[in-house]
């Protein structure tokens, strides 16, 4: 491994630590790091987002974050001499998706009724970071029967239906589990509404960009979102955004968003300004990045 990696034209790694910590001894080509924001918040904790940060500019690395407030955090961690460098080797740039994928959806959701009940759905790990007991507690706030699919699994799951059993009785919860793309496909071609109730947690952690909202506004599906982390920084016609933690302004954002008789068009007309992330185009935008002589900083 060590052998052949000294041979390796250039490295792209997924996580600011294990791997680009890993690959950075052992590489000599063009390093890129991309940042997701688990990596950036566990070292930061730990004390050690500073000194893995400079590791990584020494080893002249380029970097990705995938969030403006995680790019925020690693500037906070460095020195301010680095600072300075970090700017020039960073650029903020979430995931990119197949946009070719959620075409279709998109093109079929033009001008669909809503359900009755509508449906909202969340997709994603169910662990804290996610907020879904936000969602949960909000419901009591929403008059209008809803179905809530929760697809996911994870460590929260049992401590979540177990809350679900709080819920009136006027709404639905069903959690369904892990699902496969093509299940996951589906459930958006017939969501009224996307959710991502995401939280700070009590030590800092957020989350960054979450895919889940991303397909969603390529899918021409309807977003509600909470302000935390990456979310404060999507365009706002891609999600109605409301504060963080604030189940009772989550259940006004719902109430208004399946109101509107103008969401699906909004949510429709979004989907042209998902071309920024397509595979393709996130592709070359790395690629110049990574590879791409940079002008020294200051």
């Amino acid at each position: 491994m060590r052998a052949r990696a000294r041979a390796w034209d250039a490295v792209a790694c997924h996580w600011l630590a294990p791997s680009a910590m890993v690959a950075a001894p052992l590489t000599r080509g063009p390093l890129l790091a991309i940042a997701h924001s688990g990596d950036v918040h566990v070292l930061d904790r730990r004390g050690l987002l500073g000194a893995t940060l400079a590791a990584l500019l020494a080893r002249d690395a380029r970097l990705v974050f995938v969030a403006p407030e995680l790019l925020d955090r690693a500037r906070a961690a460095v020195p301010r001499l680095l600072r300075g460098r970090l700017d020039d080797a960073a650029l903020v740039h979430p995931m990119g998706l197949d946009l070719a994928r959620f075409a279709p959806i998109a093109a079929a959701r033009a001008g669909r009724a809503r359900r009755d009940p509508a449906r909202v759905v969340v997709v994603g790990r169910l662990v804290p970071v996610k907020g879904v007991e936000v969602l949960l507690d909000a419901l009591a706030d929403v008059a209008a029967p809803l179905e809530l699919v929760i697809a996911g699994d994870g460590p929260a799951r049992a401590a979540l239906e177990a809350r679900a059993g709080a819920v009136p009785a006027r709404h639905q919860v069903r959690f369904a589990g892990v699902v496969s793309p093509e299940r996951r496909d589906e459930l958006l071609a017939g969501a009224d509404l996307l959710c991502a109730p995401s939280i700070v947690l009590p030590g800092g952690r957020s989350e960054g960009t979450p895919l889940a909202v991303l397909e969603a506004v390529a899918a021409a599906v309807p977003v509600v979102a909470s302000d935390a982390g990456g979310l404060a920084s999507l365009p706002a016609p891609w999600a109605r955004r409301f504060p963080t933690g604030d189940a009772r302004a989550l259940a006004a954002a719902l109430t208004e968003t399946l109101a509107d008789p103008g969401a699906q068009a909004t949510a429709s007309a979004a989907v042209a300004s998902t071309a920024v992330l397509d595979w393709g185009a996130v592709g070359r935008r790395l690629h110049a990045h990574w590879l791409t002589p940079r002008t020294s900083a200051a």
